[in-house]
């Protein structure tokens, strides 16, 4: 329901921007989510894209829209608008996001965009900046509110009314007077308590928090076990720096089910990484897979070279004992592909012309490993049968069988998602046939027209 309303709306807005009508336009983003703004964004081209963006009614939309498109169309956006409007946006984002931006910026725009803000927000957002972006102080926010412990609920109540700009966060969180932390209100517990009663006699003693070195999947999992809408992080004198909302938590675990989906299917990293990074993570589980195909192929051989015995042992039983070969590198290969694929559309990875990098990422991968293993084949054949047809052959099968696997990894979960299946569920076991019948298909009629 959700996607089928995006894929209308940007149905209609380009549409309109076909003919030019930007009243109409604007109307439309008046009244639609900045999620679902940031998402139409992100399939247009560049130009298109800041075109669009600069129809958005006022700066505060156009800082959380800002915020919410992936980190390539942050930078683009950026980099093609004047630098006060740029700095008045980053101003009013929220703190970590505001870091997340200028992290992907180089050090020198990042630097002059920081030399510019207030002081007190350039300096959350760098001390941001400066935790790993793993750790619990790299995800959190320092927009949090924080009060001594004797204060009064009325105070605390006045304070959030007469402070419009001020982020409300889910809870209200208690200091003692060297700004340790030590309790913890929330806003229902506030609003329910008298007026005239301190904060301190109110307030949760347990507080559950984190360091600020603590890793974010281990941050995830304490939200998830107490359902915290936000957990306070501190230093280790126990002073509250940040806090971490369940909105980046959610991010984190989209991101952890992604990378365990990679890790399953021994793809290592995501859609997004470069030629080079895909081809060392999946190198060596190829390799091993090859090992394993190998190993089975010579089983299979010294079997019938038993059966044999003085007899010369037939090429139609070489070629079947290269069958678990095929199948172990073919449906390793394809997994990977399958994986990442599945990863990049359920990112919402694959918009405009992203598709297509992947894809020709994909196709440039597939040949890499075909000619590189089918080489190490024909070597392995030559040296071992010496025979030349022999080698030649099942080194042409295992091009064809790896470039075909990787190819239909990519392409299965794109078809599968496309006419509205799950990926995720149907796109392994179709591969998986489709795959095997290719093996077969290739190995036995390549062996009967050329040996």
């Amino acid at each position: 329901m959700i996607e089928d309303k995006a894929q209308m709306l940007a149905i209609t807005v380009k549409k309109l921007f076909r003919r030019g009508a930007d009243q109409n336009i604007r109307r439309i983003l008046n009244k639609t989510h900045k999620v679902d703004i940031a998402a139409l964004l992100d399939t247009f081209a560049v130009e298109d894209r800041i075109h669009i963006f600069n129809l958005l009614p006022d700066i505060e939309k156009k800082a959380s829209v800002l915020s919410y498109l992936v980190d390539e169309s942050q930078v683009e956006v950026i980099q093609r608008l004047s630098k006060n409007e740029v700095l008045q946006m980053v101003s009013l984002m929220e703190s970590d996001d505001a870091a997340d931006l200028l992290g992907n910026l180089s050090e020198e725009e990042s630097r002059e965009i920081l030399d510019s803000m207030k002081k007190k927000d350039s300096e959350d957002v760098a001390d941001l900046m400066g935790y790993p972006e793993d750790s619990a102080g790299g995800l959190m926010n320092s927009d949090y509110l924080s009060f001594e412990e004797k204060t009064r609920v009325s105070e605390v109540i006045q304070f959030i009314q007469d402070n419009e700009e001020t982020q409300v966060s889910f809870y209200v969180y208690v200091e003692n007077e060297h700004k340790h932390l030590i309790g913890v209100v929330s806003l229902k517990q506030l609003l329910l308590s008298k007026k005239s009663e301190s904060l301190k006699s109110i307030m949760a003693s347990d507080v559950v928090s984190v360091t600020v070195d603590r890793h974010k999947n281990e941050v995830a999992k304490v939200v998830e076990r107490y359902d915290f809408l936000s957990l306070p992080v501190v230093d280790s004198n126990n002073t509250l720096v940040g806090v971490v909302t369940v909105d980046d938590v959610l991010d984190v675990i989209r991101e952890e089910a992604e990378d365990n989906l990679l890790q399953m299917a021994r793809a290592g990293i995501g859609g997004e990484s470069t030629l080079f990074e895909h081809f060392r993570a999946r190198f060596v589980w190829l390799l091993l897979s090859l090992i394993g195909g190998v190993l089975c192929f010579t089983v299979i051989y010294f079997i019938g070279k038993f059966r044999a015995g003085t007899e010369a042992l037939s090429s139609i039983w070489v070629v079947a004992a290269f069958m678990p070969v095929l199948l172990s590198i073919g449906t390793t290969a394809g997994n990977q592909s399958v994986a990442v694929t599945i990863g990049g559309i359920k990112s919402g990875a694959f918009k405009n012309n992203q598709l297509f990098s992947y894809l020709r990422q994909e196709l440039l991968l597939s040949l890499m490993f075909s000619l590189l293993f089918s080489l190490v084949v024909f070597l392995l054949g030559f040296l071992i049968f010496s025979n030349l047809s022999l080698a030649l052959t099942l080194s042409l099968v295992l091009f064809l069988q790896i470039l075909s696997s990787v190819l239909l990894g990519a392409l299965t979960p794109l078809f599968m998602d496309k006419f509205g299946q799950d990926p995720t569920i149907a796109s392994v076991p179709l591969f998986t046939v489709s795959i095997e019948l290719l093996s077969v298909i290739f190995l036995f009629g390549f062996a009967s027209r050329f040996l």
